[in-house]
């Protein structure tokens, strides 16, 4: 996800659409605004739903507004984009660290969520440029197709996931 929306869509926004950079800090600012108001709600989603479907839902809207970003082109289509993209980020992100300390046994929880953050650090390096490199290497909307494509496949790795405790 930040390496297509951090890196990738600022870029395509100023290089590909034109707009100005001030435009592209309050699409920034919208989507913060969205992930913050969902990780506010995502416990209570993750408690009404489960936290699989709340990630899944994550997921779904996070690769929706990816592919997406390709399809519209005009501000009016963008800042609600921008807004429902921090929304499924906001709804994957703490979910699934509640969601990792379920699956794993008591004694290895610490390491298992210091592992996640470990792992999840790294992608935010490698991300942004593997995802530059696609987008550099073939076009720009290679990448955002391959952010899309990566969220599915995650999607469907959750799915095989099981969701007891492991106490």
């Amino acid at each position: 996800m930040n390496g297509v929306m951090s890196t990738v869509f600022p870029l395509y926004l100023h290089e590909t659409l034109g707009f100005d950079v001030s435009i592209i800090g309050l699409l920034t600012a919208a989507s913060t605004g969205g992930f913050i108001t969902v990780t506010i709600l995502s416990g209570y989603m993750s408690d009404r739903m489960g936290q699989k479907k709340t990630i899944l839902l994550g997921l779904a809207i996070e690769a929706l507004c990816i592919y997406g970003c390709t399809v519209v082109d005009a501000l009016g289509f963008i800042i609600p984009l921008g807004i429902i993209d921090g929304l499924g980020a906001g709804l994957v992100s703490v979910t699934l660290t509640v969601l990792l300390s379920y699956i794993v046994k008591s004694e290895f929880r610490g390491i298992s969520i210091g592992l996640f953050r470990i792992f999840m650090d790294v992608g935010g390096i490698v991300g942004p440029i593997f995802f530059m490199a696609l987008a550099e290497g073939i076009n720009i909307r290679t990448a955002f197709s391959g952010g899309t494509v990566m969220l599915l496949v995650i999607a469907l790795l959750l799915l095989t996931i099981k969701q007891e405790s492991k106490e």
